[in-house]
This record gives structure tokens, sequence and C-alpha cells, in this order.
């Protein structure tokens, strides 16, 4: 009985002292007005308050640490434990500064211990990733890291269509710390989503893979190329937004603006790109946008509006050509149609600064000595009437978006669609926006047949 009385004692916590009970904490039996005031404690010079309570015989008194009667000293000497030191060497500062994210490994190897990288001085980016509290952590920087760790990885998809710095929708086009990366590895060794990571697996061509170089670390990363990461984006994008990414690739550079002199792509190369792929998921909208795409787009915004233009009913302008009657100016339109004298400017932000609008009234007036006229749309000129934008919906019925894997997923019967799916323009009314509406009415003053673009595209009722 006395064995199983103590093994109770111990589970309970309670310890086992001659003529009574007491808790390891020493907990008051009495109030100190039960306490006559000869046997309490004097106060020690600067400490705390006396612990009025009965001290069992023989045994010391409980003091806290730093009170008269205790070495300090000894006290946090006692645990076997000193405290790792938090200083951060200045090389050490650099190199992690270089590397921007790095991995426990990497930061013991500059001689920062785990347990100082759940302090304040760094932060966690991903699982097993982290960064001094002061970076702020780029998708390039992430990827760097991951490389680091997996050799074979290549960046795919989505996160090499943002450091290609093509353009993508609002959905796709910013990074943030929780979202997912693209990577891809030749040889399936863990899941399809890891963390933040979403891998995909498969062999890839050599002549689709490219190195580039993460200039902070030094890092040597494995990228697709361009026109396979157009491919690989297309099941992820409408149809305008998939032509976007088709013009600015095609876009031919203006020497006095870039340092480079050639374009990222030729349409050869993208036609032969489909060609050689067969089997991606992307492949007819990529199709479809090459159909659609135009050589001598500056901007998306000058995409979208020779697609609304022709979604509508009105004939295809051409795309930063010269004025004919103007060979020598170097103020070529973003759009124009030859046949009415019409010249379509699409017109950004930085055209209201005050030097530059200057220089546009002297290109408005330059056309107008010729007997040409000028459109001039800006953002709210592409805003559309109607309540559903077409641009922006699924290749199909059949269609939906995945928002982990930054993507459209099937989700039907190809029987019920068909496996060519061949995605066009849609019909859009005449009026769908105030560009549209106003290029009907100077067209019809030059005699445009606008009654039969409004009979086959019928206007949004105002």
């Amino acid at each position: 009985m006395l064995f199983f009385s103590r093994c109770l004692l111990r589970v309970l916590g309670l310890s086992e002292v001659p003529g009574a009970v007491f808790f390891r904490r020493p907990l008051p039996l009495s109030g100190p007005r039960n306490v006559p005031p000869s046997q309490r404690r004097p106060a020690p010079e600067g400490g705390p308050l006396p612990q009025n309570f009965p001290v069992p015989q023989g045994a010391p008194p409980v003091l806290p640490a730093g009170s008269a009667g205790v070495d300090s000293s000894r006290a946090q000497s006692t645990s076997g434990r000193q405290p790792p030191d938090s200083t951060i060497g200045i090389r050490t500062l650099e190199t992690l500064l270089g590397l921007r994210v790095f991995t426990p490994q990497e930061a013991l190897l500059q001689g920062v211990p785990y347990c100082l990288l759940r302090g304040r001085h760094f932060k966690r980016v991903a699982r097993g990733f982290y960064a001094l509290s002061s970076v702020v952590v780029t998708e390039l920087d992430f990827l760097a890291a991951l490389t680091r760790k997996h050799p074979s990885a290549v960046i795919t998809h989505v996160s090499a269509a943002r450091v290609w710095g093509l353009p993508l929708p609002s959905r796709l086009a910013v990074w943030e710390p929780d979202a997912p990366v693209h990577l891809r590895n030749g040889v399936k060794r863990r899941g399809k989503i890891v963390g933040q990571v979403r891998w995909g697996f498969g062999e890839l061509p050599a002549d689709d893979v490219v190195l580039i170089r993460h200039v902070s670390s030094g890092t040597e990363l494995r990228i697709m190329t361009r026109e396979r990461t157009f491919l690989d984006l297309c099941k992820s994008l409408s149809l305008m937004e998939a032509t976007q990414v088709a013009d600015h690739l095609l876009r031919v550079p203006r020497e006095q603006f870039e340092a480079r002199t050639n374009p990222y792509s030729t349409m050869d190369s993208l036609r032969s790109a489909v060609r050689k792929h067969r089997k991606i998921r992307g492949l007819p909208m990529a199709r479809a946008a090459l159909r659609h795409a135009r050589v001598g787009a500056d901007s998306p915004m000058e995409t979208t509006s020779r697609l609304v233009i022709v979604a509508a009913g009105f004939p295809e302008p051409s795309v930063n050509k010269p004025i004919t009657v103007l060979p020598n100016s170097l103020r070529t339109p973003d759009l124009q149609l030859t046949a009415y004298r019409l010249a379509i400017e699409y017109d950004g932000v930085v055209h209201l600064e005050p030097s530059q609008i200057a220089r546009d009234a002297a290109r408005a007036h330059e056309r107008k000595s010729v007997g040409w006229s000028e459109i001039i749309a800006r953002a709210d000129d592409l805003h559309f009437r109607d309540t559903v934008i077409p641009f922006t919906e699924p290749p199909s019925p059949f269609h939906i978006w995945d928002q982990r894997g930054e993507e459209w997923r099937f989700c039907g019967n190809w029987s019920a669609l068909g496996r060519n799916l061949n995605p066009v323009l849609p019909d859009l009314p005449w009026n769908i926006c105030g560009l549209t509406e106003r290029l009907g009415i100077i067209l019809e003053r030059q005699g445009f047949d606008l009654a039969a673009v409004k009979s086959a595209h019928p206007g949004v009722i105002l």
C-alpha cells in the first residue's frame, strides 16, 4: 500500500515530507496573518517582499533568483546550458543578403544555428526556407533557393512567364509569398504539390531549357524557353490574353529605347514549337492566338484595342505601320485604317505628362495637315458596357479555374465538346465600349456601312 501511495504522489506531482505533504513549489498553508510577527523573515534590502510561508523542518527556504542569499550566476549555471550567441558577423550578413533566401543548412554553414532562425532577425518564407527580416523576397529569390536544393529542377509555367516578364492578367501577374511556384523534374520522387511548390514531371528536350543567372547569389537556374513557356501558359489564358503574350514575343524593339535589337521570338519559331509539341493541353489556344497575333504591338492594351475592334465587326486595323503620305515621320500610329485615313492611338498614363502632351499635340497637327483624323483611346474607352466580359471567360463551358494550379481545368466529357477545341473571337456588340462606338460614328461619316455592322452586331442598350 505504501508503494502505491508513493506512486500516486509522484503522478500527482507531490513530494513526501515527514509529517506533512507539500507541493514541490511551496504553497501557503496559512496566510500571513496566522504567522506571528516574531517568526516572520525580514525583507532583504532591494529585494522582494518576504514569503511568509511555513517551511518544513530541515528544508532550505525558497527565494527567487536575484534576491539576497541566492547567487544569480550560480542559479543560471545550474541548468548546464548557455544561451547561444545572437551576434552575427558582417561577413555572415553579407553572405545571407546575397543568398536572399536560404535553407537552415546554408545558414548553419555560415555559423547561424537553427534556433536563431526563429528569432526576430529572420523570417520564414516557406517550409524549410528563411530570409533576413529586412529582405523583400521576390519569386526569383525563392526559385534560386529551390534550385540550389533541387539542381535538376526546371522553372516552368506561370513562374517562368513572370521571370521572362511576359504580360499576364492580374490574377497571374503578381506573385505573393504564399502563392505556389512551378517546377518540373525528370523523375517523380514526391507528390505533385509539396508546400508551395507545384511539381511537374517528365523529361524535357534539351532545346526547351536555357540557363539564367540569379544576380545576387550567382545561382544558375534552369528555365523553359519563352516559346515553350508560351505553349504551357496557354492552358491558363483566354484567347485575348494568349494573343497579348504572342504579340509581346513578336514585337520588334525600338533601338532608341531598348538595349536589344531582335524580337524575343519569331512567328516561324512559335509555329515550329506548336508543331513539335503535340500533347500540351494549351495547344488549341496557342494555335488560335498565333492566328490573331500581329507583329508591331507595343503594349497589351494595343492588342486589346485591335481585337475588340475586330470582334465588334469593324475592319482589322494595321499595327504600327507608317502613314504612306508621311513616310519620313517617326510617329507611327498604334493602329490605322488606311482606306479611311484614320489613326487610332492608345494613350496610357505616360501621355498625361506635360512634355508628352506637347508631343501628342504636334503629332495630331502633323496628321491633320495631310487629311488624316485621329482617335485617342484611354483605359476608360475599353471598359465593356455589357455585364459579361467574353475575353475573360473560360475556353469552353466545361472549363473551371483551378486557383492552386493557376490554370483552366477541363471538368466534363470530351465527347460533349470534341477534342479539337478551336477558340474563336466572340461576336461583340458594335458599341461594346467607348472606342468602338466612336470608331463607328467616325467611319459612318466617311461612307462606311455602319448599318450592316449594327445588324450583325446588335448594340448594347444604354
